[in-house]
C-alpha cells in the first residue's frame, strides 16, 4: 500500500472533486470544509472507489463489467447515503421530486443518478489516474486485508446513515433497502457477465483523435442531459424506463464489440465528457449570480480544455516522429 500511495491519494481526492465541486453540488466553500472534505475522501467517495478499482483490477474487469459496480456505488451513495432517491428526502433535481415514483422510490431518478456516478464517481477517475501513474496500472494497489476492511466499514456506516437520522426526519426504510440490495446482487452478476470486454491495455495501440472527445460529451448527453430534460417533459414513466433499457443494450452491443482499450483513448473520452459538465455548470451558475460556483467551474473548464490541447499536441508529435 505504501508503494502506491500516490495513485490512492489521487484516487481519493479525484473522485469527489470531479462530482460534488465540479457539479458545484458542494461549492468550494462547503467541498473543502474539513470535516466534509474529510468525509468526501474517505466514507463518501475515496475508499468506496479505491475498493472498487481494487475488485476490477483482481477480478480482471473491463470498463463494461466495471459500470455495474459503479452503478452500484451511486446506490451506495444516492441510496443509502444522501437518500436522494426515496421520496420524500431532498431531490437534488425538482422535476424528479414526484417523477416516476415506484411505492416511495424515485426509480427515474435512481436510473439517471446512478448511471452519472458510474461514469463520472468510479470510471473516469480511474481512468485518470491510471493514465497519471501508468507504473502502477497494472498492479494491486491495497491487500485483500484493507479491501475487506475497508468495504465492509463503509457499508456499515452507510447503513447506519440511511436508517438514522433525527427523529422529525424521515429515515430509510427496510423494504427500500431490501430493493437496492438486490438491485445490487442483480448488478454484481451482471458485472461478471461483462468482464472480459472493454479491457484497459497500455500495450493497445488505439488511434485517438477528437472523435474520442466527442464520443465522452455525447455520452454525458444521452445519459444524464436527456434524461433531465425527458423528466422536465414529464415524459410517461413508461416511455423513460424503455429510453434507459433501449440506451443499456445499444451502449452493450457497441462496446460488446471492443477487447481492448487505450488508456490514453479513454482519457480523451472522459475529458470530453468533464469539459461539457464544466461548461453547463458555469452557464447555470452565471445567470444566478452565484460569483464562486461560476468561478469554479471557469477554472474546471480552463483545466480540462488545457489538458486535452496538450495531449492533442502529444498525439501530433508522436505521430510525427
Amino acid at each position: 500500500m505504501k508503494k502506491h500511495w500516490q495513485p490512492i491519494v489521487a484516487l481519493l481526492v479525484l473522485s469527489p472533486l470531479l462530482t460534488e465541486l465540479l457539479t458545484n453540488s458542494a461549492p468550494a466553500s462547503v467541498f473543502f470544509r474539513p470535516g466534509l472534505f474529510l468525509l468526501f475522501i474517505t466514507l463518501g467517495y475515496g475508499f468506496p472507489v479505491l475498493v472498487i478499482r481494487e475488485i476490477a483490477f483482481r477480478k480482471k474487469l473491463g470498463l463494461l463489467g466495471l459500470f455495474p459496480l459503479g452503478v452500484i456505488y451511486g446506490l451506495y451513495n444516492e441510496g443509502l447515503f444522501a437518500r436522494t432517491i426515496i421520496n420524500p428526502f431532498h431531490s437534488p433535481i425538482d422535476t424528479f421530486a414526484t417523477y416516476g415514483l415506484a411505492g416511495d422510490l424515485r426509480v427515474p431518478w435512481a436510473l439517471a443518478i446512478t448511471y452519472w456516478h458510474a461514469l463520472h464517481a468510479v470510471i473516469y477517475p480511474i481512468i485518470f489516474v491510471t493514465y497519471l501513474f501508468p507504473a502502477h496500472s497494472q498492479e494491486s494497489w491495497i491487500s485483500r486485508k484493507t479491501a475487506w476492511t475497508l468495504g465492509p466499514i463503509c457499508l456499515a456506516v452507510a447503513v447506519l446513515a440511511f436508517f438514522s437520522g433525527p427523529p422529525k426526519q424521515p429515515r430509510g426504510s427496510v423494504p427500500d433497502f431490501l430493493v437496492m440490495l438486490v438491485c445490487s446482487i442483480l448488478l454484481w452478476l451482471i458485472s461478471k457477465r461483462l468482464a472480459r470486454f472493454l479491457q484497459v491495455s497500455p500495450a493497445t495501440n488505439t488511434p485517438v483523435s477528437w472523435k474520442s472527445a466527442g464520443i465522452g460529451s455525447l455520452i454525458f448527453l444521452v445519459m444524464f442531459f436527456m434524461p433531465i430534460l425527458l423528466s422536465k417533459a414529464v415524459l410517461p414513466p413508461v416511455l423513460y424506463f424503455c429510453y434507459f433499457i433501449v440506451l443499456s443494450l445499444i451502449a452493450v452491443r457497441i462496446f460488446a464489440r471492443i477487447q481492448e482499450v487505450s488508456p490514453r483513448r479513454m482519457v480523451f473520452i472522459g475529458l470530453g465528457a468533464k469539459i461539457l459538465v464544466a461548461l453547463f455548470s458555469l452557464l447555470i451558475s452565471l445567470p444566478g449570480g452565484k460569483t464562486q460556483q461560476a468561478a469554479s467551474s471557469a477554472v474546471f473548464l480552463i483545466v480540462f480544455l488545457f489538458a486535452i490541447l496538450r495531449m492533442g499536441r502529444e498525439k501530433q508529435v508522436t505521430s510525427s516522429v
